[in-house]
């Protein structure tokens, strides 16, 4: 995967919204961006900052996968290209 010819990066926080709801605001509108293809990768510290749940997490690698949106958990491997 190459990069564009610039590099933009956004931090999303749900500050004070528990991580094990499906539905966040700053999640939401990541989620929206990797719909419309504005987003090329993915970077969180592990998977439970992204999804608590199982179903939550298989639904969103699905969704980058479908996206081609490069997805990186730091703390645990594997990740995906």
């Amino acid at each position: 995967m190459t990069l564009g010819s610039s590099i933009a990066a956004e931090l999303f926080t749900d500050e004070g919204v528990s991580g094990a709801k499906e539905s966040r605001p700053a999640l939401n509108r990541l989620m929206t961006m990797v719909e419309n293809n504005e987003v090329e990768q993915v970077i969180v510290f592990s998977f439970s900052r992204f999804a608590r749940s199982t179903s939550h997490l298989l639904k969103g690698l699905k969704t980058f996968k479908e996206k081609n949106t490069r997805f990186i958990s730091i703390t645990v491997m594997p990740n995906s290209a």
